[in-house]
Formats: C-alpha cells, structure tokens, sequence
C-alpha cells in the first residue's frame, strides 16, 4: 500500500479473494481406503481416456476384498438413462429428453424405519459419529 500510494508500484491491482473452508476445516483426513479407492479411480479414468472412450463412468466392485483383488471397468452413463417421451398433440411429433433413471426408496425397510424414528433427534442435536484418528502407518496403526 505504500508503495501505491509514493505511486512507486508498477505491478497489477491485487484483488483479495474470500472463500469459506468451513466445511473443508470439519472434514477429517481420508482413511487408507479412501486414499486408494481415489487413486484407483484415477487410474481406471486413464485407461477410458487412453482408449479413446467418451460418456463412460469409472467403476470398481469388490470393495471389500485387497486392492488386488478390485475389479475394474467402464460403463457406459447412456445405460443409466431412459428416454422420456411426450407430445404436445395428437397429432405432434414426440419429443424425447434424456433422464437418469429413479431410485425409490423402500419405506418398509429397515434402515429407513431407523431414520423415521430418529427424524426427530436429528433435528435438535448433533447426531455423528467419530471413529477416531486414522494413521496410515507407525505404531498407531
């Protein structure tokens, strides 16, 4: 600022930037599956690109086996949609738009008869769960 105002600064006009990390600062650091389930990711995403691919998702099953023991592949995003269809006549030609398909949610299971009964809690208190520190190596381990 001194310098700008002896009208000895010849650099660009800085313009300070805000940008709220509270949501980043609550986030806890990634576990070790977390850490190689993205680098997997990636590495699958790589392989789509160098293949040539276009309006393909990474994917991985198998989660619960050894990284090894993964299975990796591509599919298509065109196989998680449908075609909805509608005329604006009798006589008008269809229009067709593009649509991820729905997923419904079974009210008869059990996991939402626990959020129903807890709905309620949810809204006065903060309700979470913290497994602790995670280490990647050493003794903590």
């Amino acid at each position: 600022m001194r310098r700008r105002l002896e009208d000895t600064y010849k650099g660009k006009k800085f313009n300070a930037i805000c940008h709220f990390l509270g949501y980043q600062a609550r986030g806890a650091l990634p576990s070790k599956f977390d850490c190689d389930y993205a680098y997997v990711l990636g590495h699958v995403c790589y392989h789509i690109i160098a293949a040539g691919l276009n309006g393909y998702m990474a994917t991985m099953t198998d989660l619960k086996n050894p990284v090894n023991k993964w299975r990796c592949g591509a599919t298509p995003i065109s196989s998680m949609m449908t075609v909805k269809r509608w005329s604006c006549g009798p006589l008008a030609t269809q229009i067709g738009k593009p649509d991820v398909h729905m997923a419904s949610v079974d009210l008869k299971e059990k996991a939402y008869d626990v959020l129903r009964q807890n709905s309620s809690s949810f809204l006065l208190e903060d309700v979470y769960r913290n497994p602790g520190l995670l280490q990647f190596e050493g003794p903590g381990l």
